[in-house]
């Protein structure tokens, strides 16, 4: 189930004006490293990109600015 806050959905994508939420379930029907793939544009405020966390399992995994 997915789940979205803080956007307005955009053809296939989301917009995010600010501190907005997109997640999804996802079955790994396997143990072992899998290899997720983000695609991310933003608004730079300041020369700063915007800041970007993925979560797995509620637990952090990496934060990156995205700065496109």
């Amino acid at each position: 189930m997915s789940y979205h806050t803080g956007g307005t959905q955009i053809g296939n994508y989301w917009l995010l004006m600010s501190n907005g939420t997109i997640s999804e379930n996802v079955y790994f029907p396997n143990s072992g490293d899998y290899l997720l793939e983000i695609t991310a544009k933003s608004d730079l405020a300041g020369g700063v990109g915007t800041e970007m966390q993925l979560l797995i399992d509620g637990q952090s995994k990496g934060i990156a600015f995205v700065n496109s």
